[in-house]
Protein backbone atom coordinates (compact mmCIF):
# COMPACT_ATOMS: atom_id res chain seq x y z
CA UNK A 1 0.00 0.00 0.00
CA UNK A 2 1.50 3.28 -1.01
CA UNK A 3 1.55 6.26 1.35
CA UNK A 4 -0.17 8.50 -1.19
CA UNK A 5 -3.24 6.23 -1.10
CA UNK A 6 -3.33 5.77 2.68
CA UNK A 7 -4.18 9.25 3.89
CA UNK A 8 -5.17 10.37 7.39
CA UNK A 9 -8.74 9.46 8.40
CA UNK A 10 -8.68 6.38 6.16
CA UNK A 11 -8.54 2.65 6.92
CA UNK A 12 -8.31 -0.71 5.22
CA UNK A 13 -9.25 -4.26 6.20
CA UNK A 14 -6.66 -7.04 5.95
CA UNK A 15 -7.73 -10.70 6.03
CA UNK A 16 -5.41 -13.32 7.60
CA UNK A 17 -3.09 -10.74 9.21
CA UNK A 18 0.41 -11.55 10.42
CA UNK A 19 1.07 -12.49 14.05
CA UNK A 20 2.79 -9.72 16.02
CA UNK A 21 4.67 -10.00 19.33
CA UNK A 22 4.24 -7.70 22.35
CA UNK A 23 6.58 -5.14 20.75
CA UNK A 24 4.43 -5.07 17.60
CA UNK A 25 7.02 -6.85 15.46
CA UNK A 26 6.05 -9.50 12.90
CA UNK A 27 6.65 -13.09 14.08
CA UNK A 28 8.41 -15.42 11.61
CA UNK A 29 8.59 -19.22 11.64
CA UNK A 30 11.82 -21.25 11.39
CA UNK A 31 11.71 -20.99 7.57
CA UNK A 32 11.50 -17.19 7.61
CA UNK A 33 7.81 -17.07 6.66
CA UNK A 34 5.55 -14.61 8.48
CA UNK A 35 3.06 -16.42 10.73
CA UNK A 36 -0.59 -15.66 9.95
CA UNK A 37 -3.83 -15.61 11.92
CA UNK A 38 -5.96 -17.39 9.32
CA UNK A 39 -9.59 -16.28 8.81
CA UNK A 40 -9.11 -13.27 11.11
CA UNK A 41 -9.47 -9.60 10.17
CA UNK A 42 -7.29 -6.61 11.02
CA UNK A 43 -8.49 -3.05 10.57
CA UNK A 44 -5.53 -0.80 9.89
CA UNK A 45 -5.99 2.91 10.45
CA UNK A 46 -3.81 5.60 8.91
CA UNK A 47 -1.61 7.17 11.59
CA UNK A 48 0.19 10.49 11.02
CA UNK A 49 3.55 9.03 12.08
CA UNK A 50 3.06 5.63 10.37
CA UNK A 51 5.09 4.66 7.33
CA UNK A 52 3.45 2.64 4.54
CA UNK A 53 3.17 -1.04 5.43
CA UNK A 54 3.63 -4.12 3.26
CA UNK A 55 1.14 -6.92 2.81
CA UNK A 56 3.00 -10.09 3.77
CA UNK A 57 2.53 -13.31 1.77
CA UNK A 58 -0.85 -14.77 2.76
CA UNK A 59 -2.38 -11.45 3.83
CA UNK A 60 -5.29 -10.35 1.66
CA UNK A 61 -6.58 -6.80 1.26
CA UNK A 62 -10.26 -7.56 1.92
CA UNK A 63 -11.42 -3.93 1.79
CA UNK A 64 -9.37 -1.29 -0.01
CA UNK A 65 -8.35 1.99 1.56
CA UNK A 66 -11.58 3.74 2.54
CA UNK A 67 -12.35 7.05 4.28
CA UNK A 68 -13.68 6.78 7.83
CA UNK A 69 -17.47 7.22 8.05
CA UNK A 70 -18.56 10.63 9.34
CA UNK A 71 -22.01 10.43 10.92
CA UNK A 72 -23.77 13.81 10.65
CA UNK A 73 -25.94 15.42 13.33
CA UNK A 74 -29.44 13.96 13.66
CA UNK A 75 -28.19 10.66 12.24
CA UNK A 76 -26.93 7.38 13.63
CA UNK A 77 -25.45 4.10 12.49
CA UNK A 78 -27.26 0.92 13.52
CA UNK A 79 -24.49 -1.44 14.57
CA UNK A 80 -24.59 -5.18 15.21
CA UNK A 81 -22.01 -7.26 17.08
CA UNK A 82 -20.82 -10.27 15.07
CA UNK A 83 -18.43 -11.42 17.84
CA UNK A 84 -18.38 -10.98 21.62
CA UNK A 85 -16.14 -8.10 22.74
CA UNK A 86 -15.58 -5.48 25.45
CA UNK A 87 -16.75 -2.07 24.22
CA UNK A 88 -14.40 0.41 25.90
CA UNK A 89 -16.28 3.47 24.62
CA UNK A 90 -19.61 2.38 26.13
CA UNK A 91 -17.93 0.55 29.04
CA UNK A 92 -19.97 -2.61 28.54
CA UNK A 93 -19.61 -6.08 27.10
CA UNK A 94 -21.29 -6.71 23.75
CA UNK A 95 -22.50 -10.18 22.79
CA UNK A 96 -22.85 -11.46 19.23
CA UNK A 97 -26.27 -10.36 17.97
CA UNK A 98 -26.47 -7.20 20.14
CA UNK A 99 -27.57 -4.07 18.29
CA UNK A 100 -27.08 -0.44 19.25
CA UNK A 101 -26.85 3.05 17.76
CA UNK A 102 -23.73 5.11 17.17
CA UNK A 103 -25.06 8.67 17.17
CA UNK A 104 -23.62 11.63 15.30
CA UNK A 105 -22.10 14.06 14.90
CA UNK A 106 -19.01 11.86 15.16
CA UNK A 107 -16.54 9.81 13.15
CA UNK A 108 -17.11 6.05 13.34
CA UNK A 109 -13.95 3.95 13.67
CA UNK A 110 -14.72 0.40 12.50
CA UNK A 111 -14.03 -2.76 14.50
CA UNK A 112 -13.72 -6.32 13.23
CA UNK A 113 -16.34 -7.44 15.77
CA UNK A 114 -19.03 -5.05 14.47
CA UNK A 115 -21.00 -4.73 11.24
CA UNK A 116 -22.74 -1.53 10.15
CA UNK A 117 -26.33 -2.46 9.31
CA UNK A 118 -27.66 0.91 8.14
CA UNK A 119 -27.54 4.67 8.60
CA UNK A 120 -30.61 6.17 10.23
CA UNK A 121 -31.73 9.79 9.94
CA UNK A 122 -33.84 11.38 12.65
CA UNK A 123 -37.32 12.54 11.69
CA UNK A 124 -38.07 15.99 13.08
CA UNK A 125 -41.75 16.39 13.98
CA UNK A 126 -43.30 19.77 14.58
Amino acid sequence: IFESYFRPRHYCVVESPVVRNEAGEVVFDKNGQAKLIHADLDIRLAQPDQAPFPLYPGEVLRQPVTPLKVVPANSALRLKAVLDFDDETAKEQRKAGDEWLFEGPATYIPRKEVSVEEQIRATVIG
